[in-house]
């Protein structure tokens, strides 16, 4: 739970261009996060020059490769055909041609993605929060559980809810402070000395059921 916390915090590049001090609001519903296409983009830009100026293969690269030579077939078969076409790749122009595409192919199928998939966190009050993508409801997330914190305006998020006892709770507990809530809005930024001075809050809006289609 805790990775995934901070992979949607990080990687989820969230927004915070509409956070508004205070607000008052209900917790316990649906979220849906907000997010940072700008964000995205500096990031999605970034990446492509770093292929640009590659003067030599990245280690990472080599390592990938020193793992597929150690695989069986059967192994093999688990890795998509265009990675291994790219691994085994021995010009580096043609890598770079290669990797670029890949980068340019995964901006193409997010950005569709995006256009009809959400992200939820479905603040229950039994004390679960339920995390899902609204593309994969067979993958429901309900290892987390939560607590509100109304005199530190916080959330405490953690694994393994039935251990949590009164004002015990387990080791890995995370706060994050509440920024801002109202009745459609949220914005939340991890607490922490583990937490990235840089890290962004998570943004979400309240998030409503699409309607069926008859």
């Amino acid at each position: 739970m805790r990775k995934s916390i901070l992979v949607l915090s990080a990687l989820g590049m969230l927004t915070m261009a509409a956070c508004k001090e205070g607000g008052s609001g209900q917790l316990a519903q649906k979220w849906q996060i907000v997010p940072d296409y700008q964000t995205q983009d500096s990031m999605y830009q970034a990446q492509l020059k770093n292929i640009d100026t590659l003067t030599a293969f990245p280690p990472e690269f080599e390592m990938m490769k020193e793992q597929m030579a150690k695989m069986k077939p059967e192994e093999l078969q688990q890795i998509p055909a265009e990675t291994i076409e790219i691994l085994k790749t021995t010009s580096l122009d043609t890598f770079k041609i290669k990797a670029r595409a890949s980068i340019v192919e995964s901006k193409k199928k997010q950005d569709e993605l995006e256009k009809t998939r959400a992200i939820v966190y479905d603040f229950q009050k039994n004390g679960i929060v339920k995390m899902y993508a609204t593309d994969n409801l067979a993958q429901v997330d309900t290892s987390t559980g939560w607590k509100q914190n109304d005199k530190n305006k916080e959330i405490l998020l953690y694994m393994n809810p039935n251990m949590a006892n009164g004002g015990n709770l387990p080791k890995d507990t995370m706060k994050f402070k509440i920024l801002h809530i109202s009745s459609d809005s949220l914005s939340i930024k991890a607490e922490g000395k583990d937490m990235m001075p840089s890290m962004k809050p998570m943004n979400f809006k309240k998030f409503t059921e699409p309607k069926k289609s008859k």
